[in-house]
């Protein structure tokens, strides 16, 4: 299967949700705040359709214009966050992070990035650990576990993949269920059956529902 651009994931779990309806404003509020939410809307259409295309600079320029309109708002931070990290801006990404952790602890599209910095800075046996945290903290949602069974691989921990995979149910798991074994199946050099999986995944569940994990794994060093 063909691998997709890596950054679905970005807008779908960090936060940047852009609603395709506009609820009506309320009567009280002024033209110029009416304006202000206009544009901060706008500007956050134009943001998603930017990191789609990896328009990383001109994300940046818009979201600086966000801010502006909306000083400290959460979502811009973290829009924000998300594309530092992909330009490699490390250490940026996570001080805003931080800050947006310590103002609400449970912000889970924050503590999932901070988290994807450990990935993508290669540090797999951190980030194992440190999905084991929000899985604890947040549940057994589906996309951790498939986060932290890919550190595992990742971080050469057979044991531990095994039994992070044998926590997936199907059907109750699908599509995460799909792209475990699918990268299981990378793991061991078995290209035609992880394509196989993931086909299966995308034509039972389609595109849209199955984008995270696409991506999520195309991001990895198992499929270069």
């Amino acid at each position: 299967m063909p691998f997709a651009p890596s950054l679905c994931i970005v807008l779908a779990v960090f936060g940047v949700v852009v609603s395709p309806v506009k609820a009506a404003p309320p009567a009280d509020k002024s033209l110029a705040a009416l304006s202000a939410e206009s544009r901060s809307q706008d500007l956050m259409e134009k943001v998603v359709l930017l990191l789609k295309t990896k328009q990383y600079a001109e994300t940046l320029r818009l979201l600086a214009e966000a801010e502006a309109i909306s000083p400290g708002d959460p979502t811009t931070l973290n829009a924000k966050a998300a594309a530092l990290i992909q330009t490699d801006r490390f250490d940026e990404a996570e001080e805003i992070l931080k800050v947006l952790l310590a103002e609400n602890p449970q912000f889970f599209q924050a503590d999932y990035n901070l988290g994807e910095i450990l990935f993508q800075k290669k540090d797999y046996r951190a980030a194992a650990a440190y999905f084991q945290r929000m899985q604890n903290l947040y549940g057994p949602l589906p996309l951790i576990r498939f986060k932290r069974l890919l550190s595992e691989i990742l971080a050469e921990d057979p044991v531990a993949a095994e039994i992070t995979l044998r926590t997936f149910r199907f059907p109750a798991d699908a599509p995460a269920w799909y792209f475990a074994h699918a990268a299981m199946a990378l793991s061991t050099g078995d290209r035609s059956e992880a394509n196989s999986l993931m086909d299966t995944a995308i034509r039972i569940h389609g595109d849209d529902g199955t984008a995270l994990f696409v991506e999520t794994i195309s991001e990895s060093t198992l499929v270069k």
